[in-house]
C-alpha cells in the first residue's frame, strides 16, 4: 500500500497554514485553494445561517448528520474569510472533549485501522503510527518536538482550539459550546434551541471498548504540555 503521497503531504501543510496568523490577503489566497467550507451545509436556506465547527473525535460525525451538515473538518478561519457576512450572522456551534481522552480515541481509531484499506487516514496512520505498538509508547514519543510537530499537523491530533477560534484570538468563537462528557444533555439543549426533534445517532462507535488507558504521571504531563491551550481555555483536568 502506498503511504501518504507528496501531494497529500503538501495539502496537509496548506491546511496547517490556515490555522496560523497571516495577513487577510494571504488567507484569502490560501482559502481560494482549499474547498469551499460552506459546501458542507446541506440546508443553506435556514432562517438563521448555521456553522458547525467539527472538532475531530468529539462526536462530530453524528452531530453533523443531525444538523444537516456534511462531514468535514474545517477551522473557523476558513469560514470567516470565505464569507465574512455569513460567518458573522451564523449561529456557530461546536463540541469539544477532554484532551487526554480525545488523544487516546484518535490514536486507537487510526491505529486500529492500519492496513484495512487505502484511504488517506489509513495511509497516514501506516506512515506515522505503525511504529508504536501501543498508546503508551505513542504518548511517550510526543516528548520529541520533531515527532510532535509531525503528528500535530493531522486533523485528528490538532488542538481543538485551532478549530473553534480565529487566529490571534485567545477565546473560542462559538455561540454554543457543547462537551463530549455531557453529550446527551448538551445535544438536547442544542436541538431544542434549533427545533430539531430527531435523536442523535452514534455513527462511529469506539474502536476499543472498555477501560481507558493507564495514565502515568509522565504521560499526563506530556499531554498537558502539548495541549496546554485546550486544557487551560476549555477547563479540562487530567483523567
Amino acid at each position: 500500500m502506498a503511504l501518504y503521497t507528496p501531494r497529500e503531504r503538501i495539502r496537509l501543510r496548506l491546511r496547517d497554514l490556515e490555522h496560523r496568523p497571516m495577513p487577510d490577503w494571504a488567507r484569502a489566497w490560501l482559502t481560494a485553494r482549499l474547498p469551499d467550507p460552506y459546501r458542507f451545509d446541506l440546508a443553506p436556506d435556514r432562517a438563521q445561517p448555521l456553522i458547525f465547527l467539527h472538532v475531530p473525535k468529539a462526536a462530530g460525525t453524528s452531530l453533523a448528520e443531525a444538523l444537516g451538515w456534511k462531514y468535514g473538518h474545517v477551522p473557523a478561519s476558513r469560514y470567516r474569510i470565505a464569507d465574512p457576512v455569513r460567518f458573522d450572522r451564523a449561529l456557530r456551534v461546536g463540541f469539544v472533549r477532554n484532551p487526554w481522552t480525545r488523544l487516546a480515541s484518535a490514536f486507537h481509531y487510526l491505529h486500529s485501522a492500519i492496513g484495512i484499506n487505502a484511504s488517506p487516514d489509513v495511509r497516514w496512520a501506516t506512515d506515522n503510527l505503525a511504529q508504536y505498538p501501543d498508546f503508551t509508547s505513542f504518548v511517550m514519543a510526543l516528548e520529541s518536538d520533531r515527532i510532535w510537530n509531525s503528528i500535530r499537523l493531522y486533523p485528528h491530533f490538532r488542538a481543538q482550539m485551532d478549530w473553534i477560534s480565529l487566529p490571534r484570538d485567545s477565546a473560542h468563537c462559538l455561540h454554543f459550546l457543547g462537551r463530549f462528557e455531557t453529550l446527551e444533555q448538551d445535544v438536547h439543549t442544542l436541538f431544542q434551541q434549533l427545533g430539531i426533534a430527531q435523536p442523535l445517532n452514534h455513527l462511529r462507535r469506539p474502536q476499543r471498548p472498555g477501560a481507558g488507558p493507564h495514565w502515568t504521571p509522565q504521560m499526563i504531563e506530556i499531554v498537558r504540555h502539548r495541549y496546554a491551550r485546550d486544557v487551560q481555555t476549555l477547563g479540562y483536568a487530567a483523567p
